[in-house]
């Protein structure tokens, strides 16, 4: 999920790691998220070569490393709820509802996913 708030659900972006493609669905701004008619248009492209190949490692570390780490640690965010999910031929991992609970690599493929769609 990307560019959570503590007012309007998050946005996400699901990304085919092979091509690059994506799609992303865009946060409604503020006051428009309260609007049951408005719709986020999607968002289809093609990642660049950089793009897809920072994304590619940062996702390779986050699947070597895992997406939960113990002892989870506690943070307070009144952003909304994040979660990762990555599928895989033959993995498929989903991070924990705990933002403290994330792996470092989970967050950091979070950033870079953020830093590119964000």
């Amino acid at each position: 999920m990307l560019d959570e708030n503590e007012w309007c659900p998050a946005g996400s972006v699901y990304v085919d790691l092979q091509t690059g493609e994506f799609m992303l669905h865009p946060r409604l701004q503020r006051p428009n998220c309260y609007d049951a008619s408005s719709v986020a248009e999607i968002e289809k492209g093609k990642l660049g070569s950089d793009d897809l190949d920072r994304l590619r490692k940062a996702v390779a570390k986050a699947v070597a490393s895992g997406l939960r780490r113990k002892p989870c640690s506690i943070i307070i965010s009144n952003g909304g709820p994040r979660q990762l999910v990555i599928t895989l031929p033959g993995y498929s991992a989903t991070t924990p509802e705990d933002l403290g609970c994330w792996s470092k690599e989970a967050g950091e493929l979070h950033d870079e996913l953020f830093g590119i769609f964000g």
